[in-house]
């Protein structure tokens, strides 16, 4: 399900004259294991779309990403450097995850941890600027509409998936494979050596009742995007669980907290 936050004021986009024209109004995703805001902007003659994804645990890194046309076919990835700048004169630098394409779109993505995720928050506007001269600066106003959505939308997750400190499981979730065994350097997809600081990860897992890993977000990164990116892939993809159980024994979701170290 998506809303429609209200639409741009005149005189915040006459002060944001040097921006990205927006082209679409902010729209809210209500999506079964996550929420996203996203807006489209003209770039080059060609649209681009801002989309923020916050987590479900406060914990953990809210995911910025730039879309240009949807992506066809995925060769392997690559790691581009990227300054973002959220008005404040304390420009960010961080690593974007870019797919190697054959086509002609492309897709930044990174992860930005709660202190710059709270920067982006009061942000009226932000400038991306990448190694590849993709970015631009985008005008986020009206952002105080669109991130009380977005917290809203966390909340209704967080009750609809029962997950919460009223439902704590009392016996966490087991995964039913050695994780150790599925973050090696096979599993490894990007084009271009990793620029990690560490090779170790945590994540925060929403794992349902079920057992199934629903969604995937970085608490503590390796420093870099196709690594942290290729973690939560694998968790999605590769890992199931033993469900968690509440307080009579019954299957319980929850959000879990792995940490796990990529061998070489």
């Amino acid at each position: 399900m998506s809303v429609l936050v209200a639409s741009v004021f005149a005189a915040a986009a006459a002060a944001a004259a040097t921006a990205s024209p927006a082209t679409s109004r902010w729209t809210i995703d209500f999506a079964d294991a996550h929420c996203e805001a996203s807006r489209t902007f003209s770039g080059d003659g060609k649209p681009l779309t801002l989309t923020i994804r916050p987590p479900l645990d406060p914990a953990a890194s809210t995911r910025l990403s730039l879309e240009r046309e949807k992506l066809q076919r995925i060769e392997g990835v690559l790691e581009k450097s990227a300054s973002i700048d959220f008005g404040d004169g304390a420009p960010a630098f961080r690593t974007f995850l870019q797919p190697a394409l054959a086509t002609a779109g492309f897709r930044y993505v990174v992860d930005l941890p709660a202190s710059q995720a709270r920067r982006l928050r009061e942000a009226s506007s932000i400038e991306v600027k990448t190694a590849a001269r993709v970015g631009g600066r985008f005008d986020l106003t009206p952002n105080r509409p669109m991130t009380a959505a977005l917290d809203r939308c966390v909340a209704d997750l967080r009750r609809r998936v029962g997950v919460g400190d009223a439902n704590a499981p009392v016996v966490p979730a087991t995964a039913a494979v050695k994780l150790d065994t599925l973050f090696s350097a096979s599993n490894y997809w990007t084009t271009e050596s990793h620029a990690a600081r560490s090779s170790r990860v945590t994540a925060s897992l929403l794992i349902d009742k079920s057992g199934a890993v629903r969604d995937c977000s970085i608490v503590a990164g390796t420093g870099s995007a196709a690594l942290d990116t290729q973690s939560c892939q694998v968790f999605l993809r590769r890992v199931r669980y033993t469900p968690a159980r509440g307080a009579a024994g019954e299957p319980v979701a929850t959000l879990q907290h792995e940490t796990v170290q990529w061998r070489r």
